[in-house]
């Protein structure tokens, strides 16, 4: 059997590397040469039986699944052959079917792009710190929507208005600007805006339509941080704030985990 399966590769291995003219008399040669296998395994069965004169030579049940067997892998073996070997067109017409029917269904989902920005103010004395910082985002044409959440923390805030009396917002601030494009250009207002001079609490907002292209992130800051002997009385000024927009993703099934999916304008692009 090992002689004839060799025989029959070799048959196939002609017939992938054959020209079309070819292509019939291999098939033929390798269906020749398994029928020929078969038989030989059908007599070589039973040795016994074969030899004794007047005794009809029959097929048990496993010998005929056997024939079924092999004959139902020869047929997969040539069909696999024909479908990536075929020539031009067709040969990458049906590889392409079979790769359709692979892929699953593609899942539209929006997800969410955050930008961070965390900082808390520290030093060795009590110096104040100043803090700046700008940065572009790019607002694509599937922006759905923009939320933006804010928190600032100024401990003995108020404790030091009262006590000492004067505008320590000259010293201890947060100032942030978010930009559409062109606007700061044009001299206009910006977007949003806040300015946090003492313990200001978590606030949310949300924005949709919001305009395609450059957005810019302007934070301006100032603060202390001082890490006292005693931990009761160190301090440090703080900030944290995120900007984040929905946009729509597609997840393949067969390419991507759960939790992840390509950007729809990124297949627009492509």
């Amino acid at each position: 059997m090992n002689w004839c399966l060799s025989v029959l590769i070799g048959h196939v291995n002609a017939f992938r590397l054959s020209y079309p003219f070819v292509v019939i008399e291999a098939i033929s040669r390798s269906v020749m040469y398994s029928r020929i296998c078969l038989k030989s395994n059908i007599v070589t069965k039973n040795p016994i039986n074969s030899n004794l004169r007047g005794v009809r030579l029959k097929l048990s049940s496993s010998s005929r699944e056997m024939m079924r067997s092999q004959s139902a892998a020869i047929g997969m073996l040539l069909m696999l052959v024909i479908s990536t070997s075929s020539a031009g067109c067709l040969g990458l017409v049906m590889q392409r079917e079979i790769m359709e029917g692979m892929r699953g269904e593609p899942i539209p989902i929006d997800k969410e792009d955050p930008y961070l920005w965390d900082y808390t103010f520290e030093s060795d004395s009590f110096e104040a710190i100043q803090y700046h910082n700008e940065t572009s985002i790019l607002f694509d044409e599937t922006v759905k929507k923009l939320v933006i959440t804010f928190r600032a923390q100024f401990p003995y805030s108020t404790l030091l208005e009262e006590v000492i009396g004067n505008e320590t917002n000259e010293y201890r601030y947060i100032e942030v600007n978010v930009w559409e494009p062109g606007v700061k250009e044009a001299g206009g207002d910006p977007f949003w805006f806040v300015r946090a001079t003492e313990e200001y609490p978590i606030e949310r907002f949300e924005f949709n339509n919001v305009v395609e292209g450059n957005w810019l992130v302007e934070i301006d800051a100032r603060g202390y941080g001082w890490n006292a002997p005693i931990d009761q009385a160190s301090f440090h000024d703080h900030f944290d704030m995120t900007l984040t927009i929905t946009k729509p993703c597609i997840r393949f099934p067969e390419v991507h985990d759960i939790d992840e999916c390509t950007w729809e304008s990124e297949l627009q692009s492509s």
